[in-house]
């Protein structure tokens, strides 16, 4: 049996929903502040003063214009008997699933003093401002209301809680992704290799794989370390190696295009680069003091350095992080504050970091 009720509102709403209205409820009355201009066959059409003389049924504002509505039914009736029986016609006929789901957390609409409030769960009130879009303002109370971290992140300093990358705290949430990348990827170390600034990664793994291992760095010093820079070509032979790993360097070389050309250059045909780089970051500061950070890097970028150099057959982009492990990162938390599932999530609009496996052909 169709339930009774009056609409409030004949405009561009009404119209949309009309049919949805009608195969729902029998509906007794519109009411419109401009009922005279108004032709209606299939339902009575009347001034909003008329609702004191119609039968006590739910009242539908069709209307974005909720509040003021809201506030002159309440003024027609009282406050109390519209609390009652006042609804909203915009999600209460949901048609597009964010409506849906503020359909489904309203309670009811409460007019109290000549404020009009969304009663959500908990009695979770939100009050609804007349000079907002209503709809907005509900449907992010309804987050706020929801997510927990959001309130947290309210609430948060405006400083993070370890400004060193989480080292102070443990494994920085970069590293751990650098690591997965490589361990992914560790069948393509072998031969000669050639990691910047030190061998850790090599080690690691290059297992038995690994013949000659060789540091690059820009000041020269150390056993095995060749005094080299990959913008300028310095110290980088042609075919120099089978393997280069060049984890978190190329967002402190400013011209990025060289430095890939000259990886090309010192790969053996069939050689491999390793190469990680930055997305979502904070600056690295004793790195920018030094010699200078001029980048961060998404798929479109990286796409347009390597694949002129390698072609794009040779080349594999690949994208970790999620929004989560993003926020850690730049908070300053470590890995061992978050779980292991944290890090499964791959999320492309959220990279903390880019793996590339750029492999030169024969």
């Amino acid at each position: 049996m169709k339930e009774k009720v009056i609409l409030f509102g004949a405009g561009n709403l009404f119209a949309k929903r009309r049919e949805l209205v009608e195969r729902k409820n029998e509906v007794i009355c519109i009411l419109d502040n401009h009922a005279e201009k108004i032709n209606s066959s299939s339902a009575r059409i009347c001034l909003p003063d008329e609702l004191l003389r119609l039968p006590e049924v739910p009242v539908i504002i069709m209307s974005d214009y909720f509040v003021p509505m809201a506030l002159q039914v309440s003024k027609i009736i009282g406050e109390s008997e519209c609390s009652k029986r006042i609804r909203i016609g915009k999600v209460y006929y949901p048609v597009e699933e964010e409506e849906k789901i503020l359909a489904d957390e309203i309670l009811q609409i409460i007019v109290e003093s000549d404020q009009v409030y969304c009663v959500l769960d908990n009695d979770f009130r939100v009050l609804l401002d007349e000079k907002t879009y209503y709809i907005m303002d509900i449907y992010r109370a309804v987050s706020r209301k929801r997510d927990i971290l959001l309130d947290k992140l309210l609430s948060m300093k405006t400083k993070p809680i370890d400004a060193y990358f989480g080292r102070k705290r443990g494994k920085p949430v970069d590293r751990y992704y650098i690591e997965k990348f490589l361990d992914e990827h560790k069948r393509f170390i072998s031969g000669r290799c050639l990691e910047i600034a030190e061998d850790t990664y090599t080690k690691q793994f290059g297992e038995d794989r690994v013949t000659d291992s060789v540091m690059l760095h820009v000041e020269g010093w150390g056993n095995n370390v060749v005094k080299g820079n990959l913008e300028t070509g310095e110290g980088i032979e042609k075919e120099f190696c089978d393997t280069m790993i060049v984890t978190q360097t190329l967002m402190f070389i400013y011209n990025v295009e060289s430095a890939v050309k000259h990886i090309f250059m010192g790969l053996k045909k069939g050689g491999s680069a390793l190469i990680t780089v930055s997305g979502i970051s904070q600056i690295a500061r004793y790195d920018d003091n030094n010699w200078g950070m001029f980048h961060s890097f998404y798929m479109s970028g990286l796409k347009r350095l390597f694949y002129p150099v390698f072609g794009k057959e040779n080349v594999e982009i690949v994208h970790y992080g999620n929004v989560k492990t993003a926020m850690a990162f730049l908070y300053g938390a470590a890995c061992e504050e978050l779980r292991e599932e944290d890090f499964c999530a791959s999320d492309m609009d959220y990279p903390v970091i880019y793996g590339i496996h750029a492999k030169k052909g024969l």
